[in-house]
């Protein structure tokens, strides 16, 4: 989950080695696999808090009426003082229309046909620092442009980066290509591809606080990933990633063990331990 002091840095690597929102490769080795089913939650739990690996965690308090009231962001780093913010959500009735951190940073958000068209950053000065458009086709979100400030000068008015999506049957995040602005040409130009291989058939509580609630509030992948390719813009493999699970007598899932084998370094391991 990203900071809006992070916010752009964490757009372009888009948490790579925690996020589950990274998909894509037009270059499938294999054949994607529907997860098939997605069952509703028995007990309707929801997620409290995330703790990771070295301290970080992220908690989230909810309103009466089930939306969510703050989110709580606490990152440890190896070094230095950890960073801690809390986010206030701000509705009419059940829509929202900001989200406020403790810090003076604000998101702000623009609708249409009850989905999430436009989502504005604004810094604790109160400066708009970037915005984002987004596409939907037959109700998915198929388009994210971005549109960040060049350097020395006002944000862009054609987009910064992009991404584009493709789904499964089933819903879930197939494929997804990044691309970011060339400052030498101004156009976009291909960066990397993410492929999510398969998945578990057990409903997936936690990747819309993970990925960033923010932008908007839906989960890519109704699903629980399992692996997961990425590739560089020349469709080289960079990152082999494996989740395992354990899941409650509901289906929901308790823990992730999460094994990211790169190219040339040793393997990594991350773990969550999931709250209800």
């Amino acid at each position: 989950m990203q900071t809006l002091k992070q916010i752009s840095c964490s757009l372009v690597k888009l948490g790579l080695l925690s996020i589950l929102l990274l998909t894509a490769c037009s270059k499938d080795p294999v054949t994607t696999p529907d997860p098939g089913t997605n069952p509703p939650p028995a007990s309707g739990k929801k997620i409290s808090k995330i703790e990771y690996d070295g301290g970080s965690y992220e908690s989230v308090e909810y309103n009466s009426n089930g939306t969510i009231a703050k989110i709580t962001n606490h990152i440890v780093y190896s070094t230095g003082t950890p960073y801690h913010l809390v986010y206030s959500f701000v509705y009419t009735g059940t829509v929202l229309n900001e989200v406020r951190g403790d810090d003076g940073t604000k998101f702000k958000y623009t609708y249409a046909n009850q989905q999430v068209i436009k989502t504005e950053l604004y810094s604790a000065g109160g400066n708009l620092v970037a915005y984002y458009d987004y596409t939907y086709t037959n109700g998915k979100l198929t388009r994210t442009d971005g549109y960040n400030r060049i350097p020395g000068g006002t944000i862009s008015t054609t987009p910064t980066m992009r991404y584009d999506k493709e789904y499964l049957s089933s819903g879930n995040l197939k494929k997804m290509i990044i691309y970011f602005r060339n400052p030498t040409t101004g156009g976009l130009e291909k960066s990397s591809e993410y492929l999510f291989n398969d998945y578990d058939n057990k409903r997936n509580t936690t990747a819309v606080f993970e990925n960033n609630p923010y932008l908007p509030l839906d989960s890519l992948i109704p699903n629980n990933p399992l692996t997961e390719l990425h590739y560089d813009m020349n469709g080289t493999l960079e990152d082999t990633v494996a989740h395992t699970y354990t899941y409650d007598a509901d289906g929901n899932p308790l823990t992730r063990k999460t094994v990211i084998k790169s190219v040339g370094y040793p393997d990594m391991v991350e773990n969550a331990t999931f709250y209800y």
